[in-house]
């Protein structure tokens, strides 16, 4: 999943604020992280967000607000242990400004690595315009992207989580 969506980073255009890398200092990963209060006011919605590409050493629930915050308001971490790791990506609860369109990555920078791009997938995404990235309408329906036969977009469904099939004994949440 990780490697196909780095290659799929490859063909898109950044936006300034997907340029700004998160700096990774031993300040910022020893930093507890907070609870935080969701508010539903305005523009904002609560989604969970993937965080893809994280060196495993790395996936702490401080680094996971550092990340999220980039996307927006950070709720809380998930950082749950699955067969024994945190799995292939980190999972963080935004609250995000639906007047902005979604963050498809988040730039990881390191000082004694190369900066990493590391992909971003929503759960349970509403519909999204795949040219502008804004939730609530559809590339039909957009007011700023123009409509062009075999035009590629900048946004697409690689940007929803796929999430695993639960039992029917299995509970949600």
């Amino acid at each position: 999943m990780g490697d196909s969506l780095l290659s799929k980073l490859g063909e898109l255009t950044f936006t300034a604020e997907e340029q700004d890398a998160v700096v990774v200092t031993p300040d910022a990963v020893a930093i507890p992280a907070e609870d935080f209060a969701c508010s539903l006011v305005d523009k904002h919605m609560c989604i969970w967000v993937h965080i893809h590409n994280i060196p495993l050493s790395l996936m702490t629930a401080a680094l996971a607000c550092a990340l999220g915050a980039s996307v927006d308001k950070v709720i809380m971490t998930d950082t749950r242990l699955e067969d024994g790791n945190m799995g292939e990506f980190m999972r963080v609860r935004v609250s995000f400004d639906t007047s902005k369109p979604l963050r498809r990555f988040v730039v990881l920078s390191r000082p004694d690595a190369k900066a990493s791009l590391c992909p971003l997938q929503y759960e349970h995404l509403p519909l999204f315009c795949h040219g502008c990235g804004l939730i609530g309408h559809s590339v039909l329906a957009c007011p700023t992207t123009p409509k062009v036969e075999g035009q590629k977009f900048q946004y697409g469904a690689w940007l929803r989580a796929h999430l695993p099939k639960r039992s029917a004994s299995q509970p949600r949440g």
